[in-house]
């Protein structure tokens, strides 16, 4: 039986890579994951990239009461996904951007919180026989920790491996590690 191989990048978005609210070694990962899809693509049915799409008014600002400086608004070049990588992905591939932290009131960490994203990739991607998901992106500690949590209590630990060398941290890549190991996730 043919393999479903995605390939979920977390985040990838300027405002985290050199922005207002930019993680640790995320150039260096991001230029490194650019690399890993230009050598790699092939391996992969789809490309799945998650990106957080705020409105100006979004609660997890500090302006709104929130605790993040203002990141990832809608439409602005820190929105936008890092652009190395997007060179890197060939034209015929299959690619979906899926957006979170939409609402103004709802604070989205993990894709699968948002309703109109999750159930696109449940029902197109995630939910084909035989699927193997590589995880990465930004940021370890939240992001992409709430989404493998989150994929975890949706039955599809058993699918995920994590590729550390490309996840980038605010503080600290510990969390993440920590949770795939009480969880047996592959890391590579």
């Amino acid at each position: 039986m043919k393999r479903n191989n995605v390939l979920m990048i977390i985040d990838p978005q300027y405002d985290f890579i050199s922005g207002s609210l930019k993680c640790e070694d995320a150039v260096e990962k991001m230029t490194n994951l650019a690399n890993h899809i230009r050598n790699n693509a092939e391996e992969y049915d789809s490309i799945v990239i998650t990106i957080d799409w705020h409105p100006k008014d979004h609660c997890s600002f500090v302006a709104n009461g929130g605790e993040w400086p203002e990141h990832c608004v809608q439409y602005s070049y820190g929105a936008s996904v890092y652009q190395d990588i997007l060179n890197n992905i060939p034209k015929d591939k299959n690619v979906y951007f899926l957006t979170k932290g939409t609402m103004p009131h709802s604070e989205e960490y993990s894709i699968m919180k948002n309703l109109a994203s999750s159930s696109l990739l449940t029902s197109f991607i995630l939910n084909k026989e035989n699927t193997k998901i590589d995880i990465c992106g930004i940021a370890n500690e939240y992001c992409v920790l709430n989404t493998v949590e989150d994929l975890v209590k949706e039955g599809y630990g058993d699918k995920i491996t994590i590729l550390k060398d490309f996840v980038a941290c605010v503080a600290s890549n510990e969390p993440l590690l920590e949770f795939a190991k009480e969880n047996n996730i592959t890391v590579k």
